[in-house]
């Protein structure tokens, strides 16, 4: 059975240096290998986010805090700016 997984980047897949590491890789790699969904999660912008993103190659990404879902394409399957008013 395949599983949905979901992670963060800071402190959890990212090492001290904000790389992903080649161990890291290489499980990443092999969870894709077998099928599971990857899905990136985190309060990062999907800008500040894109590099990791791009090298990992996540089925899915939750970018801007749960503010906006990227599927694998880079389309955005959910978005919800956050509107501000000026005073």
């Amino acid at each position: 059975m395949n599983k949905i997984i979901v992670f963060d980047l800071d402190s959890t897949l990212l090492n001290d240096y904000g790389e992903v590491s080649q161990y890291t890789s290489k499980v990443l790699t092999k969870l894709k290998n077998q099928g599971h969904i990857l899905v990136v999660n985190t309060a990062r912008s999907y800008p500040f986010a894109m590099n990791i993103i791009d090298f990992i190659k996540p089925d899915y990404s939750i970018v801007n805090g749960g503010a906006q879902i990227v599927d694998k394409n880079g389309k955005n399957i959910f978005l919800k700016p956050i509107e501000h008013q000026y005073v």
